[in-house]
């Protein structure tokens, strides 16, 4: 029983192993410098007197194509966000936003109302200039509804249509577990090698 045990530990050992090492190198890359040098951040401050969610929007090539920005939980580590927009913030509060400006350029912000309304503010009236770079403003403070744009369609299709990091936080967070799980098995290995040995061997 113990030398089947033994036999299946060690192949899922070994057949995990590629994956393992993949990981590590991975969970490395948090904490790699050229990661962490394209993670920048800006802070959006509430002041219209009513919640408000947020869904910043760059802009990709010369075409001009939309999506919402690859969003961040910390620049150190580099951890990525699954949400990628309708972030709420209340009437008199901010919020910090920091995403990776690799290959995108930050443009619009999406301003959804209670009442399904949309508007945007333009952060950069000229995103194809220039790519790509860090946001030419780093705070934006939003203090009247009136003040901002109708929201144009090419802006309101990105922001309405989740393109998310879903994928980048399963390998990033994924990278933990295949760790655990190939530690676990080679403690159990281990158990089980040291109980083999530890047993009495029979005089005939």
């Amino acid at each position: 029983m113990i030398n089947a045990r033994k036999i299946i530990l060690l192949i899922s050992i070994i057949a995990l192993t590629p994956f393992m090492v993949l990981s590590v190198l991975l969970l490395i890359n948090v904490v790699n410098p050229m990661q962490m040098m394209f993670l920048t951040r800006f802070t959006v401050e509430n002041q219209c007197g009513q919640t408000i969610w947020v869904t910043p929007i760059g802009t990709v090539g010369e075409a001009g194509r939309k999506y919402q920005l690859p969003i961040y939980y910390y620049s150190c580590p580099a951890l990525p966000s699954v949400k990628t927009g309708e972030f709420r913030i209340p009437a008199g509060s901010k919020k910090e936003i920091i995403y990776d400006f690799d290959d995108i350029n930050f443009s619009e912000l999406v301003i959804r109302l209670e009442d399904n309304s949309y508007f945007q503010l333009v952060a950069d009236p000229i995103p194809t200039d220039d790519q790509y770079h860090s946001p030419r403003k780093s705070h934006f403070t939003i203090s009247s509804i009136d003040d901002l744009s109708p929201v144009q369609d090419n802006v309101y299709a990105a922001a309405k249509i989740y393109r998310g990091m879903l994928l980048g936080c399963v390998l990033q967070y994924g990278e933990v577990i295949i760790i655990f799980i190939y530690w676990r098995l080679n403690k159990a290995y281990k158990k089980l090698y040291r109980a083999k040995r530890s047993r009495p061997r029979s005089l005939f």
